[in-house]
């Protein structure tokens, strides 16, 4: 069973994206196969302020990737191995979901900061702020 982790979210997201791009008759056989028309939208690992969008689309449509992927015949191709592995994974989803979450937590630290007005007054408050908010996800309440 292969286990993802941070760099194989990544690859996921890429492959599930690459998996439809620039293949209508693939995009039709979902379509087909699923009935919805919603896709995996764009992921890009540079992109890190719409890394939360582009995340919780690809968590919607995951259990419809798994039933398409069961149903018809996918090429040999590398993001269809990365979808592979992933489904190998029984902890994907969750882990889908945090990567989500801490994109969200993340966002709004990234946003505030990607200005030309000297932001760095702010930089510690705001940076601890983000720090306490991921502590708070695994550390217990009474050590922070």
């Amino acid at each position: 069973m292969a286990i993802l982790g941070c760099s194989s979210i990544n690859r996921l997201l890429l492959a599930l994206c690459r998996l439809f791009k620039d293949v209508p008759v693939r995009r039709a056989q979902f379509i087909e196969a699923t009935e919805k028309s919603v896709f995996p939208s764009k992921f890009r690992e540079i992109r890190w302020m719409q890394d939360a969008s582009a995340g919780k689309r690809p968590l919607d449509v995951y259990d419809d990737v798994i039933m398409f992927r069961k149903i018809v015949k996918l090429p040999k191709l590398t993001s269809v191995d990365t979808i592979k592995a992933a489904m190998s994974d029984p902890l994907t989803e969750g882990k889908l979901a945090c990567f989500v979450s801490i994109a969200q937590l993340l966002e709004g630290f990234l946003t505030a900061f990607q200005t030309n007005a000297s932001m760095a007054p702010y930089l510690c408050d705001d940076l601890v702020e983000v720090v306490k908010g991921l502590m708070r996800r695994c550390v217990m309440p009474e050590i922070i």
